[in-house]
């Protein structure tokens, strides 16, 4: 069984390439650098090193020199495999230390088995060709310096642009956030918009954004936002009609697809606004849809330039992102006026309600009401603005404890109050109450005045009804046609001889009735009872 060392400073390396050989049953060791290698190589019996060059401690190429100057391992098959040092001078520097191949990564899996393989089963004690051109050691030091220096500063190139890259990221992710703020308080959407434009345009003095919103007719784009335009152009384009032919924008919103056009001057697109475009030095103008979830047009995410410009992978790339803003942005806005729409409504239907409608809590404090609730007591809106409950309420606020505890259990209640009108005058009101978030009290009251006063007049006029049949020895009843059953005034129980506990049913007329009307006044009942009427 071959050992092959393999030697390298990044962990996935080193195991990508340890899980492909230990598969194909060679014993692998691995060391992070040349150094270690070395260590490893006095330790241990290898048969092949295969090795990175830009590593810390020692690199490759000094660790191959190492090698190929110990009598020890000298003799070891030396193979470079580097995805930093890829040019042909790498290569044959490499070479000319001694190794026996040079791999670029990445390399095909099966490339690097056969190479293994057949440097294995090579007969190592096999003369070698000599090398024509030797160097001596000051040499390949020179020549060793002058490539480390090389890859070092391409290196710090590499790292400078990732730092680069890096902030440029990392100012994108500011500058989103803080536009994610701006939509997550409901700021204007205009004031959305400018940011979302200003920080697009920031990096890109030669382009000029607009964006606008389709209107709910679904054939009018609103200009709203496009602070670097001119003003004129942008005045110009306030509301456009979409179309077929419509510029960029509005062809973009009628046919839900991008719409770049490189050069408005020859662009069948432009014809109608051609002018428009070459009075203000537009040369050319790309066009994204915003769409919603379900495809619908939103608006227009437009870029101007004053140049004869076709879009870059990067630009593409970097537009999309600002167009998602902007449809995060509509699709709130679009939410919020929806909600605002249907608040308005249910302020509309409450303060135009007949009942007075308000909230409270039971530290007295009044936290909304409608219109009918102070017009009701005969205040204006400003002086009842000003009270609490315990200016309007007589007693209590809730005077039943069972009535406390089914509100603060969320049960709605029902139950009587009176309050107190601005003249002193108190009204009777019949309140729904129901307990809402933050303990708040929403309660619904009914003026019961008018009926308190008819319950009174009724109750009096049964009390005289009741005093004339007294005077005047007549007696009455009543039946219930649900029940059957029948109730007698005292006058008719004294004549019929029956006291308070007679069963009064249907059959109770058999024992009270003449025997010569018992079946006329049956019949009577009976039909009553089945016709539901007097």
């Amino acid at each position: 069984m071959k050992t092959i060392l393999i030697v390298d400073d990044i962990f996935e390396n080193l195991y990508l390439l340890r899980v492909l050989l230990e598969k194909e049953g060679y014993t692998v060791i691995e060391a992070n650098d040349g150094k270690e290698a070395l260590d490893k190589l006095e330790d241990n019996t290898v048969d092949l090193i295969v090795s990175d060059i830009l590593m810390p401690v020692m690199d490759g190429y000094m660790f191959c020199q190492a090698c190929k100057k110990d009598k020890r391992f000298e003799a070891i098959p030396f193979v470079f495999y580097t995805s930093t040092y890829t040019e042909k001078t790498d290569e044959d520097f490499g070479l000319k230390l001694g190794a026996a191949h040079f791999l670029r990564k990445p390399t095909d899996p099966d490339k690097i088995l056969d190479l293994i393989q057949t440097l294995l089963e090579t007969d190592s004690t096999a003369e070698k060709p000599k090398i024509k051109e030797e160097f001596t050691e000051q040499e390949v030091l020179k020549l060793y310096s002058k490539r480390l220096i090389s890859k070092l500063e391409q290196k710090n190139q590499d790292l400078e642009k990732e730092i680069f890259e890096r902030e440029k990221v990392e100012l994108k992710l500011i500058n989103e956030n803080a536009i994610l703020d701006l939509i997550a308080n409901n700021k204007p959407i205009k004031e959305v918009f400018n940011h979302i434009i200003n920080n697009y345009e920031a990096s890109r003095p030669e382009l000029y954004v607009s964006i606008s919103l389709l209107e709910e007719d679904g054939v009018h784009l609103n200009f709203i936002s496009g602070p670097s335009l001119p003003k004129t152009y942008a005045k110009a384009i306030k509301r456009l009609a979409i179309g077929k032919s419509v510029g960029s924008c509005g062809t973009a919103a009628f046919t839900k697809k991008a719409i770049i056009v490189a050069d408005i001057s020859t662009h069948a697109l432009w014809v109608n606004y051609r002018d428009l475009a070459k009075k203000h030095n537009l040369k050319s103008c790309w066009s994204i849809p915003i769409l919603s979830e379900k495809n619908k047009v939103l608006g227009t995410f437009a870029i101007y330039s004053n140049a004869i410009k076709t879009p870059t992978l990067g630009n593409i790339k970097e537009l999309n992102s600002a167009v998602n803003l902007a449809k995060i942005a509509i699709v709130k806005f679009n939410i919020m006026a929806e909600v605002k729409k249907r608040d308005e409504s249910y302020k509309t239907l409450v303060n135009h309600a007949s009942d007075a409608i308000l909230t409270y809590s039971f530290d007295g404090v009044i936290h909304s009401f409608n219109k009918a609730t102070y017009t009701k007591l005969g205040y204006t809106l400003k002086e009842f603005s000003k009270l609490q409950l315990k200016d309007i309420v007589v007693g209590p606020i809730i005077e039943s404890t069972e009535h406390y505890d089914r509100l603060m259990s969320g049960v709605s209640v029902i139950f009587e109050k009176k309050l107190i009108c601005k003249d002193g005058t108190i009204l009777n009101i019949e309140v729904s109450a129901k307990r809402e978030k933050e303990n708040r009290i929403l309660s619904i009251a009914r003026d019961i005045t008018e009926r308190k006063k008819a319950e009174i007049r009724l109750l009096e006029s049964e009390h005289n009804l009741r005093q004339s049949q007294i005077v005047a020895n007549i007696g009455s009843f009543t039946i219930d046609l649900e029940s059957d059953s029948w109730e007698s005034s005292p006058v008719l129980d004294d004549i019929f001889g029956i006291d308070q506990h007679y069963i009064r049913d249907k059959d109770g007329w058999d024992k009270i009735i003449h025997p010569d009307q018992r079946e006329e006044v049956l019949e009577h009942f009976e039909n009553c009872i089945h016709n539901r009427k007097k």
